[in-house]
């Protein structure tokens, strides 16, 4: 990461993006990763909730998930975590913990992190570029 980090710096990554996927295992690292991030000078910390594509069974996912049951609502332990001022920096991104589909969107979004990233960085997918 340092050397993705002096790539990005010297201008050969025109975007610099870490993904952290929030568990119970590693929630408690999210401020240090944010630390680090800012360390490294990252464009972007991508913050999203585990998600359960059939790995887990239902009582296995309730324990591992920081969301409670409606899968919107972070865990108590989780929000004290969002509360402090560092989540607040304009590199976090809380993706999927704070933005949820509502259903009624009328595009579809095959790829979610490329639409993510294609949000912040209009041209990054640009051929040539």
């Amino acid at each position: 990461m340092a050397y993705a980090s002096q790539l990005r710096k010297i201008g050969e990554l025109s975007y610099l993006r870490f993904n952290f996927v929030v568990q119970r295992q590693n929630y408690q690292e999210m401020i240090p990763f944010v630390e680090w991030g800012k360390r490294l000078g990252v464009d972007e910390l991508f913050f999203t909730k585990i998600l359960n594509w059939g790995t887990y069974s239902r009582e296995e996912f309730r324990d591992i998930s920081m969301m409670e049951e409606d899968g919107i609502t972070p865990k108590p332990e989780l929000q004290a975590v969002l509360d402090q001022p560092i989540m607040k920096d304009p590199i976090v991104d809380l993706g999927t913990i704070r933005y949820q589909h509502d259903g009624t969107d009328t595009e579809t979004v095959e790829n979610y992190y490329r639409w993510e990233l294609e949000r912040k960085v209009p041209d990054l997918f640009r051929e040539g570029r």
